[in-house]
């Protein structure tokens, strides 16, 4: 079931277009546990602030946790700070050389 959550702010409003963020996590999610069996993973959230961030991880994670310990391990899971790609670059790069 897709669950589209909206604020209006002008009642002159004729159309209101939402989307499911939780369903876009569960389908990169899925797209990921279908491609990758094993290995090492790094699980870039986004920034803690941002609204859409939860849902996100969330619905990719109903994919992803079910494959840790059968040869996935997740050797980074954290948030970045302002969806930073140089935070993120950096981040990925020390999970790599400590392993």
């Amino acid at each position: 079931m897709s669950h589209i959550v909206g604020l209006i702010l002008n009642p002159q409003t004729d159309l209101f277009i939402g989307y499911d963020t939780y369903k876009i996590g569960q389908n990169l999610g899925k797209h990921l546990s279908e491609r990758v069996y094993k290995g090492n993973f790094i699980v870039l959230k986004g920034d803690k602030g941002d609204f859409n961030t939860h849902f996100l991880y969330n619905g990719a994670n109903k994919y992803i946790e079910p494959m840790v310990g059968t040869g996935v391990n997740v050797i980074l899971n954290d948030y970045v700070p302002g969806w930073s790609a140089d935070t993120a670059k950096g981040n990925g790069k020390k999970s790599c050389y400590s392993e």
